[in-house]
């Protein structure tokens, strides 16, 4: 599968850096590419044709709104640019419209991981998976059950959701409703996650079940690769942020 790429357009090299981190600490799994000029980005895009830009509108010699035009004019019309500024006004967002921008936002971490995530929900909409997913959460907390709950549905991905708060229900609602993807806790009662999914190995039709395991462990909103009875699992840390649900949502699915 080829990666997408998201593409940022800015001279200012600490923001490129400081949005490439933004984006790996958020688990967005996309190849980061960058430019330090409007001149350098559309070279950039008519190469490598990005799925989303990040565009300052203040740039030497070819400003922001100039270059998205430019963009636009060369028939690039499917890919999201999202126009940056750090000055809050009218006229930006008003201009960056008018140009063929898709958003616009502030330049800071909040309003640039919003706007990204606002393209990941509204992508997701657009998807036709032909059926609502089986999504099943093996889960004791009810707390946690109810926050998963709410970021499912701001995903925008179509589904069914089984909740089971023990192995035990989970051993019944796998054989009954043959889930797509399993949202396993580790910390669980009697039988602990990881060991129940050790054992899913033994029966061929479970094994190919795509499993991403839910912990506490895991620090704020990064992932990480569990090693369980010698597969590699992704783990995401609760709460889980909508971000690391669709991306970690569409890496299973397209590994079936």
């Amino acid at each position: 599968m080829i990666k997408q790429k998201i593409l940022i357009i800015d001279d200012n090299k600490a923001d490129i850096v400081l949005i490439r981190d933004l984006f790996d600490e958020a688990g967005i799994n996309r190849e980061i590419l960058w430019a330090e000029s409007s001149k350098q980005g559309l070279e950039i895009a008519k190469k490598e044709n990005p799925e989303v830009i990040f565009l300052d509108t203040l740039m030497p010699e070819m400003g922001g709104f100039e270059a998205c035009e430019e963009l636009r004019n060369c028939g690039f019309k499917k890919i999201h640019v999202v126009m940056m500024s750090g000055a809050l006004g009218m006229d930006n967002e008003v201009l960056a419209k008018k140009y063929g921008a898709n958003s616009f936002c502030l330049k800071n971490p909040e309003s640039i991981l919003s706007a990204m995530m606002s393209f990941l929900v509204e992508k997701e909409k657009g998807k036709d998976l032909g059926k609502s997913l089986n999504i099943l959460l093996v889960e004791d907390n009810a707390g946690d059950r109810i926050l998963f709950r709410d970021a499912l549905l701001e995903t925008g991905i179509k589904h069914d959701l089984i909740e089971c708060d023990s192995v035990s229900q989970a051993i019944i609602k796998v054989q009954t409703e043959k889930p797509d993807i399993i949202f396993m806790d580790i910390m669980l009662p009697v039988i602990n996650g990881a060991d129940y999914v050790e054992s899913m190995k033994e029966d061929p039709q479970l094994n190919s079940t795509p499993v991403i395991f839910l912990t506490g462990i895991v620090e704020g909103s990064r992932k990480k690769q569990l090693n369980v009875g010698g597969r590699q699992f992704l783990a995401l840390g609760k709460p889980v942020s909508i971000v690391n649900l669709i991306e970690s949502i569409d890496e299973a699915l397209n590994k079936r």
